[in-house]
């Protein structure tokens, strides 16, 4: 049995008139003729009843009918799932990734091992704040994005990766750049730099917490803008400090700012992968994460502060 046997039989039956079935079926009048005559012989069954008055349907035919549009539906979703899944695998594959600021050298290398697994795998990065990275993890837009919490997230999975610490850029002529760590209670009296809490609240709190468990509340000396910016003002000179991700200092190319590791209280900020589903290509990025990123140092014990961060 074919289906363009079945095809025929069913427009046959729905014109009632071999010539009109012809014309839908754009063929010639005796090949509808012939493939009847064939699905009839196959079966042993009289599908029509040709008169001089017309053609009408048997009651075996009648039966048939039914069954054989439900074979012919089938075939064209089989055909067109077919279609579509080679249309995808012939397409470009593409990984949406929502970024957090900071992971400079961490992100060029899981982008070169990404590349060298999966050459033909179209990378697409976005930088957005961390609430409409999670908005876009959650309707589809991302297929994953970094960010640096610990909180559940409901419908989401948060796939832990690695910790940050904090550390303070002051400027470098400063006598508390000398030092090779800084507690926090050291920066007492000198003005904070720090983003507007509505920019970065998670990021501010931790900052302000952390501030308020070494036993002060900072001065508040004018807002971070950008990181070059606010980096270019230190390096200035200014009796100033602000607070970045250690990762991102370790890749900033300053001579006039010094980095130090902020201590008393240390704080550790976790950095997750957030998904919705782990498809292969996501599967692929968390493996490569855990594995071709730079590893991070060992630390001492010291007292922590678990950090929910942008």
């Amino acid at each position: 049995m074919e289906l363009r046997h079945l095809a025929s039989f069913v427009t046959v039956a729905e014109e009632l008139h071999f010539g009109r079935a012809a014309r839908r079926l754009h063929i010639v009048q005796p090949a509808v003729s012939q493939r009847i005559k064939a699905l009839e012989n196959e079966f042993g069954l009289r599908l029509f009843d040709r008169t001089a008055g017309g053609v009408g349907l048997t009651a075996a035919g009648h039966r048939l009918l039914e069954q054989a549009r439900v074979v012919l539906g089938a075939a064209d979703q089989f055909a067109g799932l077919a279609e579509d899944l080679a249309r995808r695998e012939n397409m470009q594959a593409q990984l949406r990734i929502g970024t957090a600021d900071g992971m400079t050298t961490r992100l060029e290398h899981i982008l070169a091992a990404l590349h060298d697994q999966a050459p033909t795998t179209q990378i697409v990065l976005e930088s957005l704040p961390a609430s409409e990275r999670l908005a876009r993890v959650a309707d589809g837009q991302l297929d994953a994005a970094f960010i640096r919490m610990l909180r559940p997230i409901s419908g989401l999975r948060a796939i832990p990766l690695w910790s940050d610490r904090l550390v303070a850029a002051l400027p470098a002529e400063h006598p508390l750049a000398g030092e090779s760590t800084l507690p926090f209670r050291r920066l007492s009296a000198i003005p904070l730099r720090l983003s507007k809490r509505e920019s970065n609240r998670t990021f501010v709190d931790t900052v302000l917490r952390a501030c308020g468990s070494a036993g002060f509340t900072p001065q508040i000396g004018g807002a971070f803008t950008t990181v070059q910016n606010t980096l270019a003002l230190l390096g200035s000179g200014q009796p100033s400090w602000t607070v970045l991700y250690e990762e991102a200092a370790t890749a900033l190319p300053t001579r006039r700012v010094a980095f130090r590791r902020l201590t008393d209280p240390e704080v550790v900020v976790q950095t997750s992968l957030v998904v919705r589903e782990l498809s292969p290509a996501v599967r692929q990025l968390v493996d490569t994460c855990r594995v071709d990123v730079p590893k991070d140092r060992d630390y001492s014990e010291v007292p922590l502060v678990r950090a929910v961060a942008g």
